[in-house]
């Protein structure tokens, strides 16, 4: 199992318990998604007989998967690059890192785009999500982000920092203005 996880730009670092042991571990890796899977290849390598001490060094070298919370500096703002991501759990995986980030926090989406009859809860549940975690909003196109929206609106997130954009570049055009070193957008 894990503990005392927690996520910067960095990535991630938590305590694995295992045999009696508490392993801490550092990983570029972000989310629980992420956590979960780490888990299952240490309890697979302690079957094997490989030791703790083999096993840390392994943590310590995986590297992204491209476009899957990937941690990009861009010149004074962290951008974890979420963008191959299309799925309710992942998303809600995602924010949950974003949550822990810190300087003002951004997020940039389009919500989900082929989930069929489930789009509409899916996009309140995601807008009821993204208030405790983001303290900027850009929405990318306004036609697909209606529910997100009305959401994000009945919820009372603060209009001044609920942004609707027709394009991604429109979006990313308008984070170089908004976001100040330290800051991060995902």
């Amino acid at each position: 199992r894990a503990t005392h996880i927690s996520y910067s730009p960095k990535g991630s670092h938590f305590t694995i318990h295992m045999k009696g042991q508490a392993i801490e571990v550092d990983t570029i890796l972000l989310g629980e998604h992420n956590v979960l899977n780490i888990l299952a290849a240490v309890a697979t390598a302690a079957a094997l007989g490989i030791q703790p001490e083999e096993i840390v060094p392994a943590i310590k070298g995986l590297r992204y998967v491209e476009h899957r919370l990937e941690v990009r500096d861009m010149g004074g703002y962290t951008l974890l690059d979420d963008a191959y991501n299309s799925n309710p759990i992942g998303a809600g995986y995602a924010l949950d890192v974003l949550a822990q980030m810190p300087n003002h926090r951004f997020l940039l989406t389009p919500g989900f785009l082929d989930l069929g009859k489930e789009k509409h809860a899916a996009h309140e549940e995601y807008a009821h999500h993204m208030i405790h975690c983001a303290d900027t909003i850009l929405l990318i196109g306004e036609a697909q982000t209606n529910d997100i929206y009305a959401t994000l609106c009945k919820d009372h997130f603060p209009a001044d920092q609920l942004y609707r954009c027709s394009s991604t570049k429109v979006a990313f055009q308008l984070l170089s203005q908004l976001a100040k070193i330290g800051d991060c957008a995902l």
